[in-house]
């Protein structure tokens, strides 16, 4: 190859890994043509980027990249470089994923996020939800432990505005908004920058911010609200409404948290306990983790679904 043909390759290699949020070096040497063939066309359906590449060239452009790091280490016999330029979970979650079905394929390592990570690393980093899910799992995190409090200043601000709309209603009408003029207070600076700063953490920062949350107040299985409960004239009445409604609870999810190191186990137990689950669906499952496997059901077979999925490994909750 000229020598122009091949500074042409290693710029354009160093700046795709400039662009990407993540990437992963594989090698792939036993893979047949049509097995590499056919993992280039599914790795560009999840908007990732194969790109074989000779290991002079690769080291080459990760210099031009100015890559901190020992990925140099990782560098060894032929190896397909994978690139994405989405969410930076998608790289890993998707190599991971393949690897159970190419058996010739091995991960070298990779880089995440500005973080050098080894194949271990990458395994982990697999099993995490993506960004939108972590950031929302964070703020979560934030609301979980002044949910209480919010519902009782909710319930408050809803029986003073209603009792001065009972003094004067067209006064009321003029000066409170509907939902007790909470909608209009003005967002202060301190909120504004705490929201820009959350919104930009990394998946890695977020991940690494929702567990401090969770040590801090103790926080497990944090849900986060999708509607306001319906305003009810006293505290004490939403109060009885809802001890009567945790005491009949009839229906109950169960959460699949992480799979442990008896995958193959634990898709066993799925299959069991999911009638007509296929082992793709199976796979799919624990690669998704943490990801509900059974909704709505009684409290009885959540307990045996968790049971026998604990006993192989796998953490579960039930909510």
């Amino acid at each position: 190859m000229a020598k122009p043909e091949k500074i042409q390759i290693v710029n354009d290699i160093a700046e795709k890994l400039r662009r990407a949020t993540s990437w992963v070096l594989v090698g792939y040497t036993g893979m047949s043509a049509k097995e590499m063939s056919t993992f280039r066309r599914e790795m560009k359906e999840r908007g990732l980027e194969v790109k074989v590449v000779k290991n002079t060239l690769f080291l080459r452009a990760i210099k031009l990249a100015k890559l901190d790091g020992k990925i140099s280490d990782f560098v060894s016999g032929p190896i397909a470089l994978i690139i994405g330029y989405g969410d930076a979970i998608e790289v890993p979650k998707a190599i991971v994923s393949a690897q159970q079905q190419y058996e010739p394929l091995t991960v070298k390592g990779g880089w995440v996020e500005g973080i050098v990570c080894a194949p271990e690393m990458l395994v982990e980093i697999s099993k995490l939800p993506s960004k939108p899910e972590m950031i929302g799992m964070v703020a979560g995190a934030f609301l979980g432990p002044i949910n209480g409090i919010a519902m009782l200043l909710g319930l408050f601000l809803y029986a003073l505005v209603d009792t001065l709309r009972q003094i004067s209603e067209e006064s009321a009408q003029q000066h409170l908004a509907t939902d007790g003029g909470a909608s209009q207070m003005e967002v202060s600076e301190k909120v504004r920058s705490l929201f820009e700063e959350i919104k930009g953490l990394t998946l890695l920062e977020a991940k690494q911010l929702y567990e401090l949350l969770k040590e801090e107040f103790g926080i497990s299985g944090v849900s986060i609200p999708t509607a306001v409960a319906p305003a009810v004239s006293t505290a004490a009445a939403v109060a009885q409404e809802t001890q009567t409604a945790v005491a009949e609870k009839t229906e109950f999810d169960v959460i699949l948290q992480s799979v442990g190191e008896q995958k193959i186990q634990v898709i066993k137990v799925l299959r069991e306990v999911i009638p007509g689950l296929g082992l793709k669906e199976a796979k799919d499952l624990v690669e998704a983790a943490p990801k509900p496997i059974k909704e709505g059901v009684s409290k009885e077979e959540a307990e045996q679904i968790k049971e026998k999925l604990e006993a192989v490994g796998a953490k579960v909750e039930i909510r």
